[in-house]
């Protein structure tokens, strides 16, 4: 589609070259075990950066993995606080979507 262009690269650097409120929605679905190699798509700076790029009133959809899960189910609340921190509001876990949903 016209309408859709496709950036490549590393999310934590090009999240840098958009403009403030450039979107309407994010889905933010980093690759699996990304913290142990790309701990950055989990930082505070990052979620900041999501943060001023989302419109007011926008929307965020943080895929996390199985909610029920060792693995992921330790991750949730560390995401929540940050984006919290990050100025997002209604920071939800979304466990039919094993993921985190919240509102600018």
């Amino acid at each position: 589609s016209e309408k859709i262009t496709i950036k490549t690269g590393n999310a934590a650097s090009i999240v840098n070259a958009f403009e403030s409120e450039a979107f309407n929605t994010i889905c933010h679905d980093p690759p699996a075990q990304a913290l142990s190699f790309a701990g950055e798509l989990y930082s505070l700076a990052f979620y900041e950066n999501l943060h001023r790029i989302l419109k007011k009133g926008g929307s965020l959809y943080h895929y996390v993995g199985n909610p029920e899960s060792k693995e992921s189910g330790s991750l949730f609340s560390g995401i929540m606080k940050r984006l919290t921190e990050a100025g997002f509001k209604n920071v939800r876990k979304n466990r039919r979507a094993f993921g985190i949903t919240a509102d600018k």
